[in-house]
């Protein structure tokens, strides 16, 4: 949804049953699976699930948008945008870097 800003159509899908149970284990599972081409990140620190499927995901190939703030990118969001993520702003717009 490059640039698209508001989201109008949204699919979700998953490969887990409707009412199965949260576990650490089928977090990590979800990211195996590809069923998305695009992932998009509101957050994420170095370490646990989201650093780990985010990570995974970009070495599958599929694009990651993760949100940054425009007055203060964290570190986190660099150290993803160096690894290939795509800086977003609240609305899914893409950033443009400063020159």
């Amino acid at each position: 949804m490059k640039n698209s800003g508001v989201f109008k159509n949204v699919l979700v899908l998953s490969v887990f049953p409707p009412k199965a149970r949260w576990t650490a284990g089928l977090a990590m599972a979800r990211n195996k699976y590809a069923l998305a081409s695009e992932i998009y990140v509101a957050q994420s620190s170095t370490t646990g699930g989201t650093w780990e499927g985010v990570n995974e995901g970009l070495s599958m190939g599929r694009k990651i948008y993760i949100y940054a703030s425009r007055s203060s990118p964290d570190a986190v969001v660099k150290l993803l945008v160096d690894k290939g993520a795509v800086p977003v702003d609240v609305n899914g717009y893409e950033l443009q870097e400063k020159n």
